[in-house]
């Protein structure tokens, strides 16, 4: 490290005019204790104090200003990158938002679909069976006239078969009392 440079980080001016830089060195040192360090600094703060220390070094003044340049531009394309990565976020998470919202609208969609499906499946079936209902009932009421028109049929004919069995048993009585009355004469006679 040369003489001037181990003086500067000393302190010291490097023997430089203390009234032109000794001021500028002192804002600076100001400055900097304030907010802590030169690259916290604004930029027209700092080409401020590098124009000053001119009579210092026009080649220290060149790397500073180029220096600040190179700051200034990394960060513009940092900021421009900044942005462009907020902006490429911000599209995806509204291409994400859009995509879970469609993808929502079509589980609806489908769930309500289905739900259609079983209802109209739920009414086909709940026609069916009401239906079939009616027709066993049909069935049943016929089932029922025959039963009725049968055991009337069957009464009926059992009214007619006990008719038929008294008219008979009337005609054996008829017979037997016929028999007993005869007998009774053949034995009064015969007695």
């Amino acid at each position: 490290m040369s003489n001037w440079q181990t003086e500067w980080n000393n302190g010291k001016n490097g023997g430089v005019n203390d009234e032109v830089n000794g001021d500028v060195h002192d804002e600076v040192h100001e400055s900097k204790s304030k907010v802590g360090c030169f690259d916290r600094l604004p930029t027209e703060e700092i080409k401020s104090c590098i124009y000053q220390i001119t009579g210092f070094s026009s080649i220290l003044e060149k790397i500073l200003l180029s220096l600040l340049r190179d700051q200034q531009a990394s960060k513009e394309r940092f900021e421009s990158q900044t942005d462009e990565i907020r902006k490429n976020l911000g599209n995806q998470i509204a291409l994400e938002k859009q995509n879970r919202q469609n993808s929502e609208a079509e589980l609806e969609a489908r769930l309500e679909a289905v739900a259609e499906r079983d209802r109209v499946n739920f009414a086909s079936e709940f026609e069916n069976i009401k239906d079939e209902l009616e027709d066993t009932k049909e069935k049943l009421h016929d089932d029922v006239g025959r039963l009725d028109f049968a055991l009337e049929d069957a009464e009926s004919r059992m009214y007619e078969i006990l008719n038929n069995e008294i008219d008979e048993r009337k005609g054996e009585i008829n017979l037997l009392k016929t028999g007993l009355e005869e007998e009774k004469l053949l034995r009064a006679q015969g007695n």
